[in-house]
C-alpha cells in the first residue's frame, strides 16, 4: 500500500544519508515516523520521532524553527494517538508559534490540524470546527493534498461523532465535496465509511445500506475495503440476513489478508464473532495494543460472543487482559458490564451499569437500544414494571430506523410492558388467579362475580397480553410479576 512504500522510501533515504547531515536526516526519520504512524507501527513511530529530535539537537544553530516546527507538529500528532490529548495541545500550539518565526504556512496548517484534533477531544466543537475550515483553506489553495487528507479525516474521525444529525450530515457533506473536488480517492473511501459509521450511530440503516452499496464496488484500497465489507456484513446481520453478513465476512477476510492495518483484521473478526465464531478468533488475529488504543471493536465483540452463548467468565477475563486500564464507568464498557451482569443473574447490578452506560454520546444506536432492552428485562424481573417501560419505549424509538430480529425484540418487549399497564383492576385480579392455578368457576367464586363474566375478562386478557391460552397467559403474568403476591 501506498503507507509501506512511504515507510520503505524513508527508510532508503535515512540510510543514503551522511553521518554528518543532520538536518537530512532529522527529516527522514520525521517522514518515516509518519508512515509508521499510518501503518499503527506506534512504538517505532515514538522511536523515529526520539531520532529525530536527536538529530535537531546535534545540528544546534543550523536547525531551523522550520525544522522544529515540523517536528514539533508530528509529535503532537503521536501524543493525539496515544491518547494524550494535553500533550498533544502543547506540542501543536508550540509549532504554531515556531511556524510564525519561519513563515511556513504549511507546517502551520499541519499544526493547526493536529490543535483541532485537541480541541475535540476537549470537547471544544465550535473553535475547533473553525480552526479545522481555515486549515483546510489553507491546505486547498496551496494544492498541500496531504495536509488537506489529514484535516478531512479529522472532521470524519473526531468531530462527526461529536455532531447531532443536521450538523454531522453537513459536515460530511463537506467532507465528501472536498475529497471529490482534490481527486483524493483514498479519503473518499473514508468518508463513506465514516458516513456508514454517522448512520449507524443514528440507527439509520437505509442510508447506510446506500452509502456501502454505492462505495463497495469501486473500493481497492485492502484496509478500507474490509471494513467496508465488515460494516455492510453487520448491517445484514442486524437485519436478519444471514446470507448477505455471510458474503460480507467472506470479502472482509480477503481484504483484510492484504491489509497490513490492525484495524482491518478487527474488522472482520468482529464480523465473524457476530457470525457465531468463537471469541478466540477475534483474540487471535487482533493484536493486544490495538484493542488498549482502541477497545470499540472488541467490546462489540465481546457484546456478540455473550448474546451466542459465552460464559461470563471467560469474557471477563479476556477485557481484564486486554483492556486492563479502562475505566468501569466508560461507556461502551459499562453496557458491557450490564450484558454481562445480566447474563450472571445480577440484575439490581446490571440495572446500574447500564444506566451508567447509557450516559454520554452515542456511539451506535442499536447497541444503546440493546442496552435499553438488558435494562428493561432486569427491571421487570425486578417487578419493576413501570421502571422497565421507558427503557423499552427509548429501544424502540432508537431502533425505528433499524429493522430486524432486535427491533422486533423491542416492539414485542413494549407490547406486553403496554398491556401490563393497560389491565384494569378487575382483569388484574382475575390474572393473579389464572396464575394461582384456578378455574373459571373458582376465580368467580373467589371474586363474586359470574362464570360468564370471568370468562369475557379471560378473553380481554388473551387479547392484551398477546397469548392464546390461560397457561401462556399465566407465564406472562409470572415473566411481569403480576400474581403470587408480587
Amino acid at each position: 500500500g501506498r503507507d509501506a512504500d512511504a515507510a520503505r522510501y524513508a527508510a532508503r533515504r535515512l540510510a543514503l544519508a551522511p553521518a554528518d547531515a543532520p538536518l537530512e536526516r532529522a527529516t527522514a526519520h520525521r517522514e518515516l515516523a509518519t508512515a509508521h504512524g499510518r501503518l499503527g507501527r506506534h512504538a517505532e513511530r515514538l522511536a523515529a520521532l526520539s531520532a529525530a529530535r536527536g538529530e535537531l539537537e546535534a545540528a544546534g544553530a543550523a536547525a531551523n524553527a522550520a525544522e522544529w516546527a515540523r517536528l514539533r507538529a508530528a509529535e503532537a500528532e503521536a501524543h493525539l494517538d496515544e491518547g494524550r490529548v494535553v500533550e498533544a495541545g502543547e506540542s501543536a500550539r508550540h509549532a504554531r508559534e515556531l511556524v510564525a518565526a519561519a513563515a511556513d504556512p504549511a507546517t502551520d496548517a499541519a499544526a493547526a490540524v493536529t490543535l483541532a484534533a485537541a480541541y475535540a477531544a476537549e470537547g471544544a466543537v465550535e473553535p475547533g470546527l473553525a480552526l479545522l475550515r481555515a486549515a483546510r483553506r489553507s491546505a486547498a489553495e496551496r494544492r498541500d493534498l496531504a495536509t488537506l487528507s489529514r484535516a478531512v479525516g479529522c472532521l470524519l474521525d473526531r468531530y462527526l461523532p461529536l455532531l447531532d444529525r443536521a450538523p454531522a450530515w453537513l459536515a460530511f457533506d463537506e467532507a465528501v465535496a472536498a475529497t471529490t473536488r482534490h481527486a483524493l480517492e483514498r479519503d473518499t473511501g473514508r468518508c463513506i465509511l465514516a458516513g456508514m459509521r454517522l448512520a449507524v450511530r443514528l440507527g439509520d440503516a437505509t442510508r447506510a445500506g446506500e452509502l456501502a452499496a454505492a462505495r463497495l464496488p469501486l473500493e481497492a484500497e485492502p484496509d478500507l475495503r474490509a471494513r467496508l465489507c465488515a460494516a455492510a456484513g453487520l448491517l445484514a446481520l442486524a437485519g436478519g440476513d444471514e446470507a448477505a453478513a455471510g458474503d460480507g465476512a467472506a470479502g472482509a477476510d480477503a481484504a483484510a489478508e492484504r491489509s497490513e492495518r490492525p484495524s482491518a483484521w478487527a474488522a472482520a473478526a468482529l464480523l465473524r464473532v457476530a457470525l457465531g465464531a468463537p471469541l478466540t478468533v477475534y483474540l487471535a488475529r487482533v493484536p493486544v495494543a490495538y484493542d488498549r488504543r482502541r477497545p470499540a471493536r472488541l467490546l462489540e465483540a465481546a457484546r456478540w460472543a455473550l448474546a451466542a452463548g459465552t460464559e461470563p467468565a471467560a469474557v471477563r477475563a479476556v477485557l481484564a487482559e486486554r483492556l486492563p486500564d479502562v475505566s468501569p464507568e466508560e461507556r461502551s464498557l459499562a453496557q458491557v458490564r450490564c450484558a454481562l451482569l445480566a447474563a450472571e443473574g445480577e440484575p439490581e447490578a446490571a440495572v446500574e451499569a447500564g444506566v451508567a452506560g447509557l450516559t454520554g454520546a452515542p456511539v451506535a444506536a442499536w447497541l444503546d437500544a440493546d442496552t435499553h432492552l438488558t435494562v428493561a428485562r432486569c427491571l421487570l424481573g425486578l417487578g419493576r414494571a413501570a421502571e422497565a417501560r421507558p427503557h423499552a419505549e427509548r429501544a424502540v424509538a432508537l431502533l425505528a430506523g433499524w429493522p430486524g430480529p432486535l427491533a422486533d425484540r423491542a416492539a414485542a418487549l413494549l407490547g406486553s410492558l403496554t398491556a401490563a399497564a393497560d389491565l384494569t383492576a378487575r382483569e388484574a385480579e382475575v390474572l393473579d388467579c389464572l396464575t394461582a392455578g384456578m378455574s373459571n368457576k373458582q376465580v368467580a367464586r373467589s371474586l363474586g362475580i359470574s362464570v360468564r363474566t370471568v370468562g369475557v375478562h379471560v378473553s380481554n386478557l388473551l387479547r392484551k397480553t398477546g397469548t392464546s391460552s390461560r397457561t401462556e397467559a399465566a407465564l406472562w403474568a409470572v415473566q411481569h410479576r403480576r400474581g403470587g403476591g408480587h
